[in-house]
């Protein structure tokens, strides 16, 4: 199995919270890379992948109501991602890939009148996939997000992460990405009022160049829109809809056979509500 076969990677810090008008959380899944979704069939022997993602955003911008790039809360998100992987294929359905993983989070924020730290809410669920032709792959993702993280940092909420992914090769390049939506519940921490937190849709792309070399450039593309979080009861709004675009650079190393290792700068281009993406992602992956 070639380094570059590993898991989707199905997960995302989405819905740290909201800070003023401006939801202080990632585009979901934006920490993937190029052949995130380049998955085997053909009745392969059960294996495992363990994946190591980080993130550091800076807030320093956030787009207003109007999507003007305006002052942000200037905090700092430094979050990793743990993820183990378990693929297998059933005897009687060889040409059909199946995956289970578990993705734990571990989050920092930082900045003026805040500080907060611990393990985020773990994200575990299943995918499944075929290949139309030998060089392509379409498959369904369904995670459950389960608010048992730290006080400071858990979402308070339960959410499910639902998309469909798919990834093409060809001999000079590849291309892959996701759609999908979070369906979120209440939040409820029994210190504030209950508030029915909106869903989320987004879509990810990655298209990469093959130089025959160790070394694969790659661009991104991410983009989430937010449905409004209301109060209950009739309180008002406690989070406006807003959306988020990024776009991004970075370059795949494959440094042996079963290991690999992914860097990119991605930065927001539009936005109305929310803080605007300014981050560097990596990524180092071991397959056994």
């Amino acid at each position: 199995m070639k380094a570059r076969h590993f898991a989707p990677m199905l997960c995302v810090i989405g819905g740290i919270g909201a800070t003023g008008t401006a939801r202080a959380e990632d585009i979901t899944f934006a920490v993937i890379g190029p052949h995130e979704y380049d998955l085997p069939t053909d009745g392969f022997r059960p294996f495992d992948v363990v994946v190591q993602y980080g993130e550091y955003n800076s807030g320093s911008k956030r787009y207003d109501g109007s999507g003007h790039r305006v002052a942000g809360p200037d905090t700092d998100l430094v979050v990793g991602l743990t993820k183990y992987v378990h693929f297998w294929t059933f005897d009687g359905l060889p040409d059909v890939g199946f995956a289970y993983e578990y993705i734990q989070p571990e989050v920092r924020v930082t900045g003026p009148g805040v500080k907060a730290s611990g393990f985020g809410d773990p994200l575990t669920g299943i995918a499944t996939w075929f290949k139309p032709s030998k060089n392509s792959t379409l498959g369904f993702q369904t995670f459950v997000s389960v608010p048992i993280g730290a006080q400071q940092v858990t979402n308070d909420f339960w959410a499910n992460y639902s998309s469909f992914f798919f990834d093409v090769q060809s001999p000079i390049a590849s291309i892959g990405g996701d759609i999908g939506a979070i369906f979120r519940g209440n939040r409820r921490n029994g210190s504030t009022p209950d508030i029915d937190e909106g869903n989320s849709y987004h879509a990810n792309v990655r298209a990469s160049l093959k130089t025959k070399t160790p070394v694969e450039p790659f661009v991104s593309f991410d983009w989430q829109k937010n449905q409004a979080g209301y109060y209950r009861g009739g309180l008002g709004i406690a989070s406006p809809a807003g959306h988020d675009t990024a776009l991004g650079a970075g370059a795949m190393v494959t440094l042996s056979k079963k290991t690999s290792l992914t860097l990119r700068y991605s930065r927001s281009i539009d936005g109305r509500n929310v803080t605007g993406t300014n981050a560097a992602y990596f990524k180092f992956a071991l397959l056994f």
